[in-house]
């Protein structure tokens, strides 16, 4: 079938200005420099209304996140902040940015913190921070020396979809070293029980070879050799757009698995964490070795109660056992409750943390 005659001439007349401009070997190399130059304009105005884009929801995230941190007792705090569309740039850069709690004035400093997106794409971006950070207590005040760490995010749909964080060798003065610091989490589908709340969230932590300092007032020995923590964020019954209304509607934090090893004292232990009344709540389930140990030591630093360390005493020795002969430590199964500030230990109040 033959062509319609617009397209005939449309072919006809690309022939004749493809064959006039781009024969010629001086004409070619000038289409070719313009070509160049259109493609390098082109993506320079693309990657500035990218990055546009992506300020305008940094900028909503990190109003979200206030809101989110205010329902916590915590909040944010820096002395300047920009944003740089520039492609080379970082999309953001905060200078002295800070999260600390309203109440007990504990704060975590970082002196300067990029935000720089992927060469590749706009939804995977990478955090630098500087080489110290600063974390205050109330009684303390702590310089964190990172030199070897790796943050990133990846957002798609204005939703977080994975975050990974690796930091080795930390030293924080006056308190002691950490090996190595991983955190990562990811979004994901799936319910943990039938008919249960869906899993929409998992994080997990690890540390590893934490060594404290001898001047430091700690139970235990001086060294930990690791803490682990994964949990699975379960979702609320309807749909929430902050955490107070992920709260308000049944959410809450399923601990899949915990492992504290602090020699001669380590733990597993699986449970929840909830809000009641917008206080945290914390319900474990947990097999250890050296509870006791730990308790003594505790009540010896007036940290723990000493009425209720001595009936924990005589209720968890009844409970103790070997799972083998030669077995140094005794395991104890018991469950474990973070609830008003206060720990208890089958119903047994040990004190206030």
């Amino acid at each position: 079938m033959p062509l319609p005659h617009q397209i005939n001439i449309a072919l006809e007349t690309s022939g004749f200005y493809l064959r006039k401009y781009f024969a010629p070997k001086e004409n070619k190399e000038t289409w070719i420099a313009i070509l160049v130059s259109f493609c390098i304009t082109f993506f320079g105005i693309f990657t500035t209304l990218e990055k546009i884009s992506v300020i305008r929801k940094l900028k909503a995230e990190i109003i979200t996140l206030q809101q989110n941190m205010n329902m916590l007792g915590l909040d944010i705090a820096y002395r300047h902040i920009s944003f740089n569309t520039l492609f080379f740039s970082p999309v953001m850069e905060v200078k002295d940015l800070s999260f600390y709690h309203k109440e007990n004035g504990t704060s975590l400093t970082i002196p300067h913190l990029t935000v720089k997106p992927s060469a590749f794409g706009f939804t995977k971006y990478r955090l630098s921070f500087g080489p110290t950070q600063t974390l205050t207590t109330a009684n303390n005040k702590w310089t964190i020396s990172t030199p070897d760490s790796n943050f990133s995010i990846q957002i798609d749909n204005k939703k977080i979809k994975q975050w990974e964080a690796q930091l080795n060798d930390l030293k924080i003065k006056d308190f002691g070293t950490i090996q190595s610091l991983t955190m990562a989490g990811r979004q994901t589908n799936g319910s943990l029980a039938i008919n249960g709340p869906e899993t929409f969230f998992e994080n997990h932590i690890d540390v590893q070879n934490i060594t404290i300092s001898q001047q430091f007032t700690h139970p235990l020995g001086n060294k930990i050799e690791r803490l682990y923590l994964k949990t699975n964020t379960m979702a609320s019954d309807t749909p929430a757009q902050s955490v107070d209304e992920w709260r308000q509607h049944g959410g809450y934090i399923n601990i899949n698995n915990m492992i504290v090893n602090w020699p001669p004292f380590s733990m597993a232990a699986k449970g929840e964490f909830r809000f009641d009344d917008n206080k945290p709540l914390i319900q474990l389930d947990t097999s250890s070795q050296g509870l006791l140990t730990l308790l003594n030591d505790l009540q010896d630093q007036g940290i723990a109660e000493r009425k209720g360390v001595f009936v924990a005493n005589i209720l968890l020795t009844n409970k103790a056992f070997k799972i083998k002969e030669n077995d140094t430590a005794t395991t104890i199964i018991t469950p474990i409750t973070y609830q008003n500030g206060e720990v208890y230990i089958e119903n047994i109040n040990i004190g206030k943390f």
